[in-house]
């Protein structure tokens, strides 16, 4: 797929740009190696082609390929991050600064764990103008990043705001972290009210059981020994370690007859 579509880019850029014939024949060269996944081939000759003097249109196409590349095919996620930062630096495209902005929230947040970097990627872009058909994403992944960057606050106000719109394409799980913000703020019934709302919205019963498990968790906490040892009860068989549930279940008995004594 990245072949073709680097194909398409190059193509556009031979009819576009008046090229010399020295700077044709490299970057067909380094086509060539791409789309016979000769990546390591066709990036060095890219690259070379970076440090002489071309124009911005096909700097900007190259970088971006570049940034593809390393990220897709060497694993190498801060390289590609910056090779889709210089498109910010030379661009004034707001497309262009778009679909840069776009790779780099997806490699902060889904590869490297950068949470604290990837707010300010999906800031940027539920911001940008005309909204996206992707904004609702956009919304969601910026919840999760303040939640996994511990500002549970900030998160709660997102989910929030997703809450209030029933055709967000997250609608749901905003219940479901809305539940786990609370939970890691110790506030547990608070945690267990959003919890009980998404259990009733979600149709995946394996989502159910996990939340389930979260919920008897926090009954436990706030030593509600009975509902606990229910839910417990309830999913055991159901819950993916059935010996984590006979734990919880065994450790709640032996508290319960030590209350008696």
């Amino acid at each position: 797929m990245i072949g073709k579509l680097i194909l398409i880019m190059i193509l556009q850029l031979f009819f576009a740009c008046d090229f010399s014939s020295r700077l044709y024949k490299q970057i067909l060269i380094a086509q060539e190696f791409i789309l016979e996944q000769k990546f390591r081939d066709g990036v060095k000759i890219y690259e070379e082609i970076l440090k002489e003097e071309c124009p911005q249109d096909i700097k900007i196409k190259i970088y971006f390929q570049l940034g593809e590349i390393y990220s897709a095919h060497f694993f190498d996620n801060k390289k590609a991050i910056y090779y889709f930062e210089q498109i910010k630096k030379i661009s004034k495209d707001p497309l262009w600064n778009y679909k840069s902005e776009e790779k780099i929230a997806d490699i902060n947040f889904s590869y490297l764990n950068n949470f604290k970097d990837s707010i300010q990627n999906y800031k940027n872009l539920t911001t940008f103008l005309p909204q996206r058909l992707e904004h609702d994403l956009y919304e969601y992944r910026l919840g999760m990043s303040y939640l996994n960057d511990s500002k549970q606050e900030e998160a709660i106000k997102i989910f929030e705001k997703i809450t209030k719109k029933q055709k967000h394409k997250y609608y749901n799980e905003a219940y479901d972290n809305l539940g786990m913000a609370y939970f890691q703020k110790k506030e547990w019934a608070k945690a267990i009210e959003y919890w009980d709302k998404y259990i009733l919205l979600e149709t995946k019963e394996e989502m159910k059981v996990k939340t389930k498990f979260l919920i008897a968790n926090s009954y436990e906490v706030m030593e509600d020994l009975k509902k606990a040892y229910d839910i417990y009860y309830s999913i055991l068989g159901q819950y993916p370690n059935t010996e984590v549930i006979r734990n919880r279940l065994n450790a709640i008995y032996e508290r319960k007859i030590a209350r008696r004594r």
